[in-house]
């Protein structure tokens, strides 16, 4: 089925649209420079891999937090570094992942203002050929989680396999068309009918930016409804809230169709996801 899918024409790989960063702070490497601090005074917090959950930043389950010397870490880098890259918005994923964990892929926006230790990665603004949210949407995706424990065999996730990722493959020209009536489909919680709505912009590759408009729509309802529950327990963040999860259903269906996937197909792949959890 792998084969299949990025034989098609129909998906290209994630790293032809976008650059992958680690996290711009080393703990071990700047607090040795006298870059960080433990103590809340001293600056702004910076984000470790556990701050990151599904669509949204939360309150850091594990591990001490730590604080950023701003001035300090800048001094003597060049705009061109990564230590600049917190003046735009990101992407953030979960750098590490157990490989028994409910997901291994896990992404959030990462604004403005923030920086990331190295158990984050992320991919900048500037570097992303579409809209952030487009890229949010693929992260969290069934088929990318499918595809990367294909071939995991570590907690990393590592660069190369983050590259490695299918990503249909979307017009580099075009405006989005008016998405109202599957705007209004999605609020009234007709997901068939919005799904009907979308698959003929996903029949023939290169999907047009129309197709990434809609799926924009449906990350911007879902993260509504995370940043809405607020700080979870460790045990709630293994699920999206139940208010979120049929747009999470929809985006996955219209994946599964960008990738050229029958509807028993895409079930047949479902299954076998929840056999590697």
């Amino acid at each position: 089925m792998a084969v299949k899918i990025m034989s098609s024409g129909r998906m290209r790989r994630l790293g032809e649209f976008c650059t992958a960063y680690q996290g711009e702070v080393n703990e071990t490497t700047d607090r040795g420079k006298g870059n960080i601090s433990y103590e809340e005074k001293d600056g702004p917090r910076i984000l470790r891999g556990a701050n990151v959950t599904l669509y949204t930043l939360r309150t850091s389950s594990q591990g001490e937090d730590i604080f950023m010397l701003r001035n300090k870490f800048l001094k003597g880098k060049k705009s061109s570094t990564k230590a600049w890259h917190h003046q735009q918005n990101r992407i953030g994923f979960q750098r590490k992942s157990p490989q028994n964990n409910f997901r291994r892929l896990i992404a959030c926006p990462v604004p403005m203002g923030e920086f990331c230790c190295e158990s984050i990665s992320y991919f900048p603004e500037n570097e992303s050929a579409f809209p952030l949210n487009v890229l949010l949407a693929l992260l969290n995706s069934n088929l990318l989680e499918w595809y990367f424990r294909l071939g995991s065999t570590n907690a990393m996730v590592s660069e190369y396999q983050i590259n490695n990722l299918p990503t249909p493959s979307f017009a580099k020209e075009g405006k989005p068309q008016e998405i109202l009536t599957f705007t209004q489909a999605v609020a009234r919680r007709k997901w068939d009918d919005a799904f009907g709505l979308v698959s003929p912009l996903v029949a023939e590759p290169p999907f047009p930016p129309t197709s990434m408009a809609c799926v924009v729509r449906l990350v911007d309802e879902i993260s509504k409804v995370e940043a809405a529950r607020g700080d979870i327990a460790r045990t709630e963040r293994s699920a999206l809230a139940p208010e979120a999860q049929p747009y999470q259903d929809l985006i996955d269906r219209i994946l599964y169709r960008m990738a050229g996937l029958t509807d028993s197909e895409a079930q047949g792949l479902e299954k076998r996801l929840e056999g590697m959890l």
